[in-house]
């Protein structure tokens, strides 16, 4: 995860107080929950909110980080192969980026006509059509390349056509199937069944 996961990590967290009954008060839980991104932020938001309801059905107790991180590392395939420290770095920093970069002069770019382009870290695919996958560490990631010349105009070429074809913000219109329930709508459903527990009277 990145820093720009936090907010919709902490409420994956406040989620899981709720069902689980963390005790503490709202800043107390704020602090614990920054305590739990840091351990976890070496997963995927997917991963962990994923692991987050396995906890639901699977823990008696609010999880400890390293219980949390077991949830994940056990479906982690150990095949997949590792990225290279040069590929490590370059993804990281894609990342970092938002998966764009500043445009580029290379001798590609200049045959395409794509100087004035911004650079894009895209996703690469296996024969078969499905994301190449690796690892970083116990993170399991989308293999990725920076696109050049004919890729990138691709690229653009692509991103122009979905545009037009869906708009800005028409998805939910043009979805025919029911969208899967999030995280946290699968959480009020399970937490609206919950028989409501007074408190423990104070000492």
């Amino acid at each position: 995860m990145t820093d720009t996961d936090l907010f919709p990590f902490l409420d994956t967290f406040r989620g899981l107080t709720r069902v689980l009954f963390l005790r503490g008060d709202v800043h107390e839980l704020q602090d614990v929950g920054k305590s739990y991104f840091k351990a976890l932020r070496r997963f995927t938001l997917p991963q962990v909110q994923e692991a987050a309801e396995k906890c639901l059905s699977e823990c008696k107790h609010f999880p400890k980080p390293v219980e949390w991180a077991d949830r994940i590392t056990r479906r982690i395939p150990v095949e997949i192969a590792e990225l290279s420290a040069t590929e490590t770095a370059e993804y990281l920093e894609a990342g970092r980026l938002h998966y764009h970069g500043e445009p580029c002069p290379c001798t590609e770019c200049c045959a395409a006509g794509v100087t004035h382009r911004f650079l894009r870290f895209v996703p690469e695919c296996t024969e078969d059509g499905r994301d190449a996958h690796a690892r970083i560490g116990e993170r399991v990631v989308t293999r990725g390349h920076w696109a050049h010349g004919e890729e990138l105009t691709r690229w653009y070429a692509a991103r122009e056509t979905f545009r037009a074809k869906f708009g800005v913000g028409s998805r939910a219109k043009t979805m025919e199937h029911r969208p899967k329930l999030s995280f946290q709508q699968r959480l009020g459903a399970i937490y609206a069944q919950k028989p409501k527990v007074d408190p423990e009277p104070s000492a």
